[in-house]
């Protein structure tokens, strides 16, 4: 048995998709806790919405993807371990 879950956003089609934002291919430093900055995970932006819906999609080194709402991250790859750095520039999102 299948299962078709459908949802349904105004500009995402099979040929339209949302204009992406500045930063989609650029390496980042992710966290999942405020504790982790220290030891960061590093990834790329897949998927930056640049309008609705909005979505940040993050692919890790390791080959998974977290959505940019479940996650901490940052382009600058070393403001995680820094916090005082990376004030302004670190995107929480919350749960």
């Amino acid at each position: 048995m299948y299962l078709w879950v459908v949802a349904k956003v105004e500009n995402v089609a099979r040929d339209l998709f949302p204009k992406q934002g500045k930063h989609l291919g650029v390496r980042v430093a992710v966290a999942f806790e405020p504790g982790e900055r220290i030891d960061p995970l590093f990834g790329v932006i897949v998927r930056e919405d640049a309008e609705p819906p909005y979505a940040t999609i993050i692919r890790l080194d390791d080959g998974r993807h977290v959505i940019g709402d479940e996650c901490i991250y940052s382009t600058d790859t070393g403001a995680l371990a820094r916090p005082e750095a990376a004030r302004g520039r670190i995107r929480r999102v919350p749960r």
